[in-house]
């Protein structure tokens, strides 16, 4: 739902492992500029586990990695 909408309003396609990708740079983003917060380890940790499993799953499901056409151009 969250790729969805942020293609809407960005009007640019953005998949759900983009979305995950960029909250995994917000906590980063978050760990340079803020006071320490182990949080924003474990959260960016957690979103970049979310983006390989999608990435996986897609590739399994589909026998290409995202942003690759079928040909895997």
């Amino acid at each position: 739902m969250i790729s969805n909408l942020w293609s809407i309003y960005l009007d640019a396609p953005i998949t759900p492992v983009d979305v995950a990708r960029c909250m995994e740079m917000i906590k980063i983003a978050r760990g340079k500029v803020g006071e320490m917060n182990i949080d924003d380890y474990i959260d960016g940790a957690g979103y970049s586990a979310i983006a390989g499993q999608l990435s996986f799953s897609m590739e399994r499901i589909d026998g290409r990695r995202e942003g690759q056409t079928k040909t895997g151009e």
